[in-house]
């Protein structure tokens, strides 16, 4: 009996403190329904692309890196996109052309996943 109480003990502690490392990691997570974005190309060597989406106004304002390769027919600059997605606790680098035509490292943006996609209307 005297061995239950601390054991109970211990598994009430552990039970909360998974549900606060879950609660931490939900509120990290941030969506996008329904969001207006432009489509911004950047050339990092001869015949190379780098397509990032932006989102101009709002809580969500700024740019990212799609996790995965556009559709093909969303690779054009300055398209505007309507986008389901989700932004993830990771960044990913946006390179630029070096002077030997490999690309080199510019700049850090957050990454996103991209559920979905469609024009703007």
């Amino acid at each position: 009996m005297k061995l239950m109480i601390p054991l109970c003990l211990c598994l009430v502690l552990a039970c909360n403190a998974q549900q606060n490392t879950m609660v931490k990691s939900k509120a990290r997570t941030t969506e996008m329904k329904a969001q207006a974005a432009t489509v911004e190309t950047h050339v990092i060597s001869r015949g190379r692309f780098q397509y990032l989406l932006v989102v101009p106004d709002g809580p969500h304002a700024g740019k990212y890196l799609p996790e995965t390769t556009l559709p093909d027919q969303y690779c054009r600059d300055k398209l505007q996109v309507v986008i389901d997605a989700t932004v993830l606790d990771e960044k990913g680098m946006v390179y630029k052309p070096g002077p030997t035509d490999i690309p080199e490292e510019d700049f850090e943006v957050p990454k996103i996943r991209v559920e979905e996609i469609r024009m703007k209307e």
